[in-house]
C-alpha cells in the first residue's frame, strides 16, 4: 500500500471528473472563450461572493497577477512573515511586480490588525497598495484566520484606500473548520484565489475572483505571464465536478489529520500539539530527537511518503485519496519507524503533556 502524505496536490481525478473531462468542449478559450470555462468561472464567483472569476493555471499565478494589477513599481505590500506569497513564490512580488514587502508576524495566517493599522498609519496610506492574507495558512500547519480578525484588517485597509487580497488556496478547508460558507470568509477581501488541485481533487488550476473591473485587468496580466490557456474545457469540467459538494471529503481529511497528530503526540509529546491541527495539515517537529533522513527513508520503505521541510521538521497532508485503511497503515508505520529511530529522550517523554 502507498500512502502519499506529501501534499494534497497528489490527488487523482475521480471517475466523475474523468467522465466530465471526456465529454467537455474543446473551444479555444484564449481566442473565443469556452462555455465550460465560463461556467466554472461563474460558479467560482458565486461561491466566493464576487462578481467575476478567472481560471488560471496556478495559485501562484493568481497571486502575482493580483499584485501586478493592484500595484505599481515601487509600491509596498503588507504580508504575513511566513506567507506563501512572501516565502514560497520565488520572490515574484519583487522580480516581476517590483514591490517591497512589509512582513508582519502573525499566528493564524493574518498579521495582527493592530500591526497592519500601524503600518498603514506610518505610510499615511502612501505607498502601501495591498494587504495580503492567507487562510488556511500553509506554514503554520493549516490554521485558520478568525473572521473577526479578517474583518478588522479589511476595515482598516479599506478606510485607507488599500485593497486586500486573500491567498485562499485551501479556503474551502477554512470554510469547513469555521462552519460557514466560503463567501462569509472572502467578503473580507477584495480578491481571492483558491486552488482546485489541492483538497478539492481536480488535476489542474486555480480561480481568481473579484470585481468585474479587477478581473478584466487581471486577465491582461495573466496573458502577459503566459497564462492564457486554449483548449482547457476538460480541465474546467473537472473543476466543476470538484466544486459540486467537496465538504464531506474535506471534513474527513480534517478528521484523519487529527488522528495522525494524536498518533505522533503519543509517540513524542514535543512533536505536535493535536489541538492545533484544525484542517488537513500536520506539522511535526522532531528536531534533535530523530535522524530525519532515516525517519523519512524508513517510512518510504513501508509505503508512506511524507514531506520534509527542514532537518527534523516534517509535513503530513491528508486528502480525499487516503481512506481509513491508508491512515491506519500510516499510523502503524509511524509507530514502527519511531520505535526504530526515536531516541531515548523522546521515549522518556511519552505520556507527558
Amino acid at each position: 500500500m502507498l500512502v502519499d502524505l506529501r501534499s494534497d496536490t497528489v490527488t487523482q481525478p475521480s471517475a466523475a471528473m474523468l467522465r466530465a473531462m471526456s465529454d467537455a468542449s474543446l473551444r479555444d478559450n484564449a481566442r473565443d472563450g469556452d462555455p465550460t470555462v465560463a461556467s466554472l468561472e461563474e460558479k467560482a464567483a458565486g461561491l466566493t461572493g464576487k462578481d467575476a472569476g478567472l481560471f488560471v493555471p496556478s495559485g501562484t499565478m493568481g497571486n502575482i497577477a493580483t499584485i501586478l494589477t493592484r500595484t505599481r513599481s515601487g509600491d509596498r505590500i503588507v504580508v504575513e512573515s511566513r506567507a506563501h506569497i512572501y516565502r514560497s513564490e520565488h520572490g515574484g512580488y519583487a522580480e516581476l511586480a517590483r514591490v517591497e514587502p512589509i512582513p508582519i508576524e502573525g499566528e493564524s495566517g493574518a498579521p495582527p490588525a493592530a500591526e497592519v493599522k500601524r503600518s498603514l498609519d506610518a505610510e499615511c496610506g502612501g505607498s502601501i497598495r495591498l494587504v495580503c492574507l492567507e487562510t488556511t495558512h500553509n506554514a503554520y500547519g493549516g490554521v485558520v484566520a478568525s473572521l473577526a480578525e479578517m474583518e478588522h484588517i479589511y476595515r482598516e485597509a479599506s478606510s485607507g484606500g488599500v485593497s486586500v487580497h486573500l491567498d485562499g488556496a485551501r479556503v474551502f478547508n477554512a470554510s469547513v473548520h469555521l462552519g460557514c460558507p466560503v463567501a462569509a470568509i472572502t467578503k473580507h477581501a477584495d480578491s481571492v484565489v483558491f486552488s482546485l488541485s489541492k483538497g478539492l481533487g481536480a488535476p489542474v488550476g486555480s480561480l481568481l475572483c473579484g470585481s468585474r473591473e479587477f478581473i478584466s485587468a487581471a486577465r491582461q496580466r495573466v496573458k502577459m505571464l503566459g497564462g492564457a490557456m486554449r483548449q482547457i474545457g476538460p480541465l474546467a469540467a473537472a473543476g466543476l465536478i470538484a466544486l459540486e459538494d467537496p465538504f464531506e471529503f474535506l471534513e474527513n481529511d480534517h478528521r484523519t489529520a487529527r488522528r495522525l497528530a494524536e498518533c505522533m503526540a503519543a509517540l513524542d509529546p514535543l512533536a505536535v500539539e493535536p489541538a492545533s491541527v484544525v484542517t488537513n495539515i500536520v506539522n511535526i517537529d522532531l528536531a534533535d530527537r530523530v535522524d530525519a533522513g532515516a525517519f523519512e527513508a524508513r517510512l518510504r520503505e513501508r509505503g508512506v511518503l511524507i514531506g520534509r521541510r527542514s532537518n527534523g521538521l516534517f509535513r503530513l497532508v491528508t486528502h480525499r485519496d487516503i481512506g481509513e485503511a491508508g491512515i491506519d497503515h500510516a499510523i502503524r508505520s509511524l509507530e514502527a519507524v519511531w520505535a526504530e529511530t526515536g531516541n531515548s529522550r523522546s521515549a522518556s517523554l511519552r505520556g507527558v503533556h
